[in-house]
């Protein structure tokens, strides 16, 4: 197998017809350039779901925040008690209106 090998030397043993390469270069640009138009059409719904992805992303994360937001200020209060943010004659006023309120009729 060896010398059979050596006996090829550098010669080419196999041939292409004439101008093969440059017809080939012709049929695979013919089956894989895609019609002008639709790079058009792909690039404007690219476009669209591209901005709608935007759009739910700026949602999302805006929701996330105002629920983190919301939940730090009921954690907040629910750590603090009412006395922190009313004075004891306010607080009294309101113990008397929710008093008041048990005893009347509707």
């Amino acid at each position: 197998m060896e010398e059979q090998l050596n006996n090829i030397g550098k010669r080419m043993p196999y041939t292409v017809p004439e101008g093969f390469f440059d017809e080939m270069h012709g049929r695979l640009m013919e089956k894989t350039v895609v019609n002008s138009q639709l790079p058009t059409v792909h690039s404007r719904s690219r476009f669209w779901m591209s901005a709608a992805a935007v759009v739910l992303l700026i949602a999302g994360v805006s929701f996330y925040a105002l629920q983190r937001s919301e939940q730090s200020e009921a954690n907040l209060l629910a750590d603090e008690s009412v006395e922190t943010y009313m004075t004891d004659d306010a607080l009294d006023e309101w113990i008397a209106i929710y008093e008041n309120i048990d005893n009347t009729v509707l």
